[in-house]
């Protein structure tokens, strides 16, 4: 059997859309939470940074991050 290198159009149309709903499921998230996710998750920030930033604690800052993840998982699920 051969393997692909390249991604078949089904995958390429399966990731865009779970892309799209990861995109809207994070739009809904409350902006306490949805800061301190993007960044993390998309900027790659540390808690300590993320903290400096949103001018919170770092715990509060790990809280928010955690709490975002977890309102993100029922929404993904969904198909």
């Amino acid at each position: 059997m051969e393997r692909r290198s390249h991604p078949t159009p089904e995958m390429v149309l399966s990731g865009r859309e779970d892309a799209a709903r990861l995109s809207r499921a994070i739009e809904l998230l409350e902006e306490a939470y949805r800061a301190p996710f993007l960044l993390k998750h998309v900027e790659g920030m540390s808690y300590g940074q993320i903290s400096e930033v949103l001018g919170i604690e770092e715990g509060a800052a790990r809280v928010r991050v955690h709490r975002a993840r977890h309102a993100l998982v029922a929404p993904l699920r969904e198909v």
